[in-house]
């Protein structure tokens, strides 16, 4: 390069506001200024290169020329369309077969397919659609597959008179519990090795640990119960059950000095 090259382009060098850009005109700058090219992440061949394609075609050579292919694969209509059914449209209304009501990188790859005859190599241009029609990413709400809106109503109806009830009386705990399994598993998918090794057999070593919890809430006073055991079955609900109402019993007793009436007759009773 002639001193006046490399003039140029160290000034055009400064005004680079993309670092990796910034870093292949370095690379070329050491090169032909006898310095150490890998200060620039780069090596002798690749700052040649990038040396080559500065001479012919300027500093757009140092460009990143990895840009999205929304354009080279969807024309600006087709892309205006479908951002278009993106805003106005669930996928139910617009792709064959689907009863969906939301929208997912699977639905859109689908609609582009049926509606153009084109689709995108990577989900990642699915992202962009999607922020481009002003579409945020949320993850689905959950309810139990059983659950019956009308059971819990008539439930909720029938149960509130005796909860009001009890609720007044002193000595009267009320509890609303539930059980959970913790499990961890841990999978090993993958290794890396040397470029050419490969075993013959990868052994999948497989670790599953599992806690089982018990809990419990009092509604009138707000105080946690918790249990942790080994496993969940009658045997170990019916020991969780007879601690946690040890427990309540104790703080009745605290708080109101005297045993419940319904403790005293079961201990009379059990002798």
């Amino acid at each position: 390069m002639k001193p006046k090259q490399i003039t140029q382009l160290k000034l055009e060098q400064k005004q680079l506001k993309d670092g990796a850009a910034a870093r292949r005109a370095m690379a070329v700058l050491l090169l032909v200024g006898s310095g150490d090219i890998s200060l620039s992440g780069y090596t002798k061949d690749h700052a040649k290169r990038l040396k080559a394609q500065y001479l012919k075609r300027g500093i757009t050579a140092f460009e990143d020329r990895r840009q999205s292919n929304r354009d080279r694969v969807l024309t600006k209509h087709e892309r205006e369309t479908t951002l278009q059914i993106l805003q106005t449209k669930q996928p139910k209304d617009v792709v064959a077969l689907c009863t969906d009501e939301h929208w997912s990188t699977y639905w859109l790859g689908r609609y582009i397919q049926e509606a153009f005859g084109k689709a995108y190599k990577s989900k990642t241009s699915h992202y962009l659609l999607f922020h481009e029609a002003n579409l945020s990413f949320h993850l689905p709400g959950k309810a139990y597959e059983r659950s019956d809106p009308e059971v819990k109503a008539a439930w909720a109806k029938d149960t509130r008179p005796v909860l009001a009830r009890y609720w007044r009386e002193p000595d009267t705990v009320i509890l609303c519990g539930d059980e959970m399994v913790l499990t961890n598993a841990t999978t090993t998918q993958k290794i890396w090795l040397p470029r050419g090794d490969y075993p013959p057999v990868l052994e999948i070593n497989t670790t599953k640990k599992q806690q089982s919890f018990y809990g419990f809430l009092n509604l009138k006073t707000g105080e946690q119960h918790t249990f942790v055991t080994e496993k969940q079955n009658m045997l170990v609900t019916a020991e969780v059950l007879t601690k946690v109402r040890s427990s309540t019993q104790r703080v009745s007793w605290s708080s109101s000095g005297t045993m419940p009436a319904g403790t005293r007759a079961a201990r009379h009773r059990n002798g």
